[in-house]
């Protein structure tokens, strides 16, 4: 099981939240054409990381418009799809 350290702290120790299914072992095609690393990077956000719960803004790459955009995952996944 992977895991991940929140960044919230309960008196001074990094929380460790279990990820069941992130998102690269669902959906590894779409991590790899679409997902934004250095711009989700930036922020934190890694996808070995999230799930498919994750609700925040994400960066995103169009290869055929050679273009980053700013979505929600469960959109992204769609457009892909």
């Amino acid at each position: 099981m992977k895991t991940f350290k929140n960044r919230n702290r309960y008196k001074g120790r990094m929380i460790i939240v279990p990820v069941k299914s992130s998102l690269v072992d669902l959906f590894p095609d779409f991590v790899n054409i679409y997902w934004a690393y250095l711009k989700n990077g930036e922020d934190g956000i890694y996808p070995d990381r999230i799930g498919l719960d994750y609700s925040g803004l994400l960066w995103f790459y169009e290869p055929k418009t050679d273009n980053y955009y700013q979505d929600y995952l469960q959109r992204a996944l769609f457009k892909a799809a």
